[in-house]
């Protein structure tokens, strides 16, 4: 959040996470997603909050049940796992079940696959992508 330092970002972060899965907004969110699959900024938004109330392996599983590259849930899960990793940077190194592994190996995949995307749909998933990739110092 803006004007809180790192520190404070992360418990603020932590803080409305811990209240909306009190909710059980979880629960929710496989609806949300069905509901807007086609809208990007809706798909992301949901995928961030899924990834900080269910945890990074829900966002994992989403990932993974993706089709293709060019599934919209591809690219949209690639930004909320930047955005959750800049909000709360230890979110895959605190992991002790080789997560961050895991989701390196789907990236690369996507990559892969978006290689041989030639009508240029895949730019936003090979930009979250890279962001990501930055982030967590898979370059």
């Amino acid at each position: 959040p803006a004007g809180l330092s790192p520190a404070e970002g992360k418990a603020a972060v932590v803080a409305v996470a811990d209240k909306l899965r009190a909710r059980d907004v979880g629960g929710i969110l496989p609806e949300v997603l069905k509901q807007f699959s086609k809208e990007q900024k809706v798909l992301a938004r949901a995928l961030y909050i899924l990834t900080l109330v269910s945890g990074p392996r829900a966002l994992l599983d989403t990932l993974r049940a993706c089709k293709h590259a060019e599934d919209p849930l591809a690219s949209a899960g690639l930004k909320a796992l930047a955005d959750a990793v800049r909000a709360v940077p230890d979110l895959l190194q605190l992991d002790a079940t080789g997560l961050g592994l895991e989701f390196r190996v789907a990236v690369e995949n996507f990559l892969r696959e978006a290689s041989g995307i030639a009508d240029g749909s895949e730019t936003q998933l090979v930009r979250h992508a890279n962001m990501l990739s930055g982030l967590l110092g898979w370059r």
